[in-house]
C-alpha cells in the first residue's frame, strides 16, 4: 500500500477541507486519521485501505464512537489518495446552488426532493402534527449527515446511530424515522395510525333555539377549506371531532346561544387546556355558522367576541387625541413603525390617566403625572418620556393651552446606553459549534436564523422580514430592505449561509405561496415575527451553554457588535463596515467600535515617564 501521494499532499487535503467549510472538529479528526494511515501503513504492512478500516475498527485505544468516526474519515482519505479527488462538503459554493447527493450507494436525495410528499403521507395516515414535525426534523438531519457519511443501506444508518452516544430515547426515535424513510422510499407509504371514531351519526335535532343540526351536512366544506389553506391534519381532525360532539350534545342539551355552550363547558369538570381549546373551537364554529367567516388565525375580528386592546378601553376624548396625534406624525413623514410606537406610548399614558380618574386632557394634573412616573414607568435606561413629549407637542394645534401645559409637566429624561456585554471569542466559538452540531435539537429553521445572525450581523427584524427573492443562490447574493432605516443592503451570500437556507427551504419550510422566507410551522403559516427571533437565539445559547446567568445579555444585537468588531480588527475601512451593517449615519458606528479592544489598546498611553509614588499602586 503506497501512501506517498497522501504523505506529500496531506496538507493540501486539510487546507481544502478548511476552505470548503468543514467543521474544525471534523478537520481535526481527518488530520489524525491521515497521520495514523501514514504511520501504520508501514508498521502494519497494509496492502489496501480495507486493511486500514479493519485496523481502526479493532484498535482498542480508540472509543467505539471514535472508531466509527474514523471509518468515515478513511473514505475521504482513500478517495484523495487513490483517485486524487478532493471531498465536497454541502457548504461548498458550487454545491450550494444544486442538490447534494449522499456519499454512499444509498442516495437520500430523492427523499429530500419529496419531503412534502413524505409529510403528506404521514398526515394521511392520521399522525399528529407535532409527531410529524419531529419525524421531519430527524429525517433532515439524517439526510444532511448522509452527504459526508458513506452509507450503502438503511442498515448502515441504523448501525451508525445505534453505535453513537445518543440517549436511549433518541436512538428509539432514529429507529422509527429510519423505518419510515425506508418504507416511503421503497413503497411510497408510511405505517398507518388509528384515528378516533366519529359520532356525528348519532346527532338529533337541536333542543334550543340554536339550530346546529344543519351544520352536519356543511362540515365537509369547513374541512375542505382548512385543508386547502394548509392547516395541519391533526388540528383539522380535533376541530371537526369537537364540532361533531357539540352538534350531538345540542340534541340533548338546550342551548340558545354560543355563549351558553361556553358556559356549559366551563361548568363541567374539564381541565384548563380542554376549556381553552373548546373556547377557540367555539369561536371558529360560531363565526362560520352565523356569519360564514372561515378561520384565518384571528386576522379578522370575531363578530361576537372581538379581542380587546388598550385603545378600545379609552374613552372617546382620549381616543380623539390619540387619533389626532398619530395623523399629525404620519403627516410629518414618520415611518409606520415610529407612528405605531408613539401610538402605543400615548395609549398607555392616557389609559393610566383614565384609571386615575381623568376623563379629558383638562383633568390631567401634576399629581397624576407624578403618580404615573412612579408606578407605571421604569427609572432605568430609556423610558417612554421622550416619545411621549414629542407626541404631546404634535397635539398642540388641537388645544394649544392644555397640551402646552401637559408638555411642560413631563420631565426631560435623556436615554442612556448600557455597557454592552460583548460576545467573547470562546462564546462565539461555542455558538458556531452548536449551529454545526446536527445531533442537537435545533430545527433547520433555527439553524438558518442563527447562521444569518452570526455571519451577517443583520437585525432580528430584517431576518424575520426576509423574502424568498432576497436570497439569490446562483449569484450568491443576499439583498433586502432594512425595516428600521428603509436602506437597501446587499451582502455576499456565504456558502454556510446559503446551505442553511437551502436545507430549510427544501426539507422543513411549509408548502406555501407566501413570499416570506421564514414561516410558522402551523397553518395558515404566517411569516415569522421579529419577536420570535430572540427566542431562537436564546435556545441556541442554552444548547451552547453560554450566557446562562440571570441578567446576561442575549439579544440579537450582540451579533451586530460582533460583526463590526471582527471587521474592525481585520482593518476593514469604517465606510465598508457601515455599509455592511446598513447604517445611514457614520456616527452609528461609534458604539460598535468601542468593542474593538485590539485597536483601543494601541491608543492607550503609557505612564512610564511619570514619577508616581509607589503607594499609589499599593492596594493591600
Amino acid at each position: 500500500m503506497d501512501v506517498t501521494y497522501l504523505q506529500n499532499n496531506a496538507s493540501l487535503l486539510i487546507e481544502h477541507m478548511r476552505m470548503d467549510g468543514y467543521s474544525a472538529s471534523f478537520i481535526k479528526l481527518c488530520r489524525s486519521a491521515t497521520n495514523h494511515v501514514i504511520n501504520q501503513s508501514v508498521q502494519q504492512a497494509w496492502s489496501s485501505y480495507e486493511d486500514a478500516r479493519k485496523w481502526f475498527a479493532s484498535a482498542e485505544q480508540f472509543s467505539e464512537l471514535t472508531r466509527n468516526d474514523f471509518h468515515f474519515a478513511i473514505n475521504i482519505i482513500e478517495r484523495f489518495d487513490v483517485l486524487h479527488e478532493f471531498p465536497h462538503h454541502p457548504v461548498d459554493a458550487y454545491q450550494m446552488a444544486r442538490s447534494c447527493h449522499s456519499a454512499g450507494e444509498l442516495d437520500l436525495l430523492p427523499l429530500q426532493e419529496r419531503m412534502s410528499e413524505f409529510e403528506q403521507a404521514m398526515m394521511d395516515k392520521g399522525h399528529r402534527q407535532e409527531y410529524i414535525k419531529s419525524i421531519k426534523s430527524t429525517a433532515a438531519k439524517i439526510i444532511i449527515s448522509a452527504r459526508v457519511n458513506r452509507w450503502d443501506s438503511f442498515q448502515d444508518i441504523r448501525d451508525h446511530y445505534e453505535a453513537s452516544g445518543l440517549s436511549a430515547f433518541s436512538k428509539r426515535m432514529h429507529r422509527l424515522v429510519i423505518s419510515k424513510m425506508e418504507s416511503f422510499l421503497n413503497y411510497g407509504k408510511v405505517p398507518s395510525h388509528r384515528n378516533a371514531p366519529h359520532c356525528i351519526e348519532d346527532a338529533m335535532p337541536s333542543l334550543g333555539k340554536l339550530d346546529l343540526l344543519q351544520l352536519k351536512e356543511h362540515l365537509p366544506e369547513l374541512e375542505r377549506y382548512m385543508n386547502e389553506h394548509q392547516y395541519s391534519h391533526d388540528y383539522i381532525r380535533r376541530i371537526v371531532l369537537r364540532i361533531e360532539r357539540i352538534i350531538v350534545l345540542a340534541g340533548r342539551i338546550e342551548w340558545d346561544s354560543y355563549q351558553e355552550i361556553l358556559d356549559w363547558f366551563r361548568s363541567q369538570d374539564y381541565g384548563d387546556a380542554f376549556i381553552t381549546e373548546t373556547y377557540t373551537i367555539v369561536r371558529i364554529m360560531s363565526a362560520w355558522h352565523l356569519y360564514g367567516t372561515f378561520p384565518n388565525n384571528r386576522e379578522t375580528p370575531h363578530p361576537i367576541w372581538p379581542r380587546e386592546n388598550s385603545y378600545s378601553k379609552l374613552n372617546q376624548p382620549f381616543k380623539d387625541i390619540v387619533d389626532f396625534g398619530c395623523s399629525v406624525q404620519a403627516g410629518r413623514g414618520l415611518k409606520e413603525s415610529s407612528v405605531r410606537r408613539a401610538r402605543f406610548e400615548a395609549v398607555s399614558f392616557f389609559l393610566a390617566m383614565q384609571s386615575r380618574g381623568c376623563q379629558c386632557i383638562e383633568d390631567i394634573s401634576e399629581e397624576s403625572i407624578i403618580s404615573y412616573l412612579r408606578v407605571d414607568t421604569s427609572n432605568n435606561g430609556r423610558t417612554k418620556l421622550p416619545g411621549l413629549s414629542l407626541f404631546m407637542r404634535d397635539c398642540i394645534p388641537q388645544n394649544p393651552y392644555e397640551f402646552r401645559r401637559v408638555y411642560g409637566l413631563l420631565p426631560i429624561k435623556y436615554g442612556s446606553r448600557k455597557t454592552v456585554q460583548f460576545l467573547t471569542v470562546e462564546e462565539s466559538s461555542a455558538f458556531q459549534n452548536t449551529l454545526e452540531d446536527m445531533a442537537n435539537s435545533l430545527s433547520l429553521k433555527q439553524r438558518a436564523i442563527g447562521t444569518l445572525l452570526f455571519y451577517t450581523g443583520m437585525r432580528g427584524c430584517d431576518v424575520a422580514n426576509l423574502r424568498l427573492e432576497s436570497v439569490d443562490l446562483q449569484r450568491q447574493i443576499l439583498e433586502f430592505i432594512q425595516v428600521k432605516t428603509g436602506v437597501a443592503v446587499r451582502l455576499p451570500l456565504l456558502p454556510v449561509i446559503g446551505n442553511a437556507i437551502y436545507d430549510y427551504c427544501t426539507m422543513e419550510r411549509p408548502v406555501s405561496d407566501s413570499p416570506f422566507l421564514f414561516l410558522g410551522e402551523f397553518a395558515p403559516h404566517h411569516p415569522m415575527t421579529p419577536k420570535a427571533i430572540p427566542w431562537v437565539v436564546s435556545k441556541i445559547m442554552d444548547l451552547a451553554g453560554i450566557r446562562t446567568n440571570k441578567g446576561d445579555r442575549r439579544g440579537t444585537h450582540l451579533f451586530r457588535h460582533r460583526a463590526a468588531t471582527v471587521m474592525a480588527e481585520s482593518n476593514v475601512p469604517a465606510p465598508v463596515i457601515s455599509a455592511t451593517l446598513g447604517h445611514t449615519s457614520p456616527k452609528s458606528l461609534d458604539s460598535y467600535l468601542s468593542a474593538d479592544i485590539a485597536h483601543l489598546r494601541e491608543c492607550a498611553l503609557g505612564i512610564e515617564e511619570y514619577d508616581i509614588p509607589e503607594e499609589v499602586f499599593d492596594i493591600g
